[in-house]
């Protein structure tokens, strides 16, 4: 499989362009991540915002769903991380709704 950087280097030229195609990308798969963590009542709630030198922003209505996401925050950063490559994340940052 290769590396999301190789891919995205091959299909944009611009550095700006490359940068928010892997945030893109690394939001669309903690989407696909935490709906397989969370069940159905939890993950409605969640809305993935951004990723931006390693942090992960995800918008929740309250204060449980941040627990809940910080609970789980070591697995969620490993299976991220096992996709994406370790260290690209770092970080899970909360914004309220």
């Amino acid at each position: 499989m290769d590396k999301i950087s190789n891919i995205t280097k091959r299909t944009f030229g611009n550095k700006d362009l490359i940068k928010a195609a892997e945030a893109a990308f690394i939001c669309s798969i903690a989407k696909r991540v935490l709906r397989g963590i969370f069940d159905k009542n939890i993950f409605v709630g969640i809305k993935i915002n951004s990723f931006s030198d390693g942090n992960l922003c995800i918008a929740v209505p309250d204060n449980f769903y941040a627990q809940e996401i910080k609970l789980k925050e070591k697995e969620i950063i490993e299976k991220i991380g096992g996709i994406i490559g370790e260290g690209k994340l770092k970080n899970i940052r909360f914004k309220s709704k």
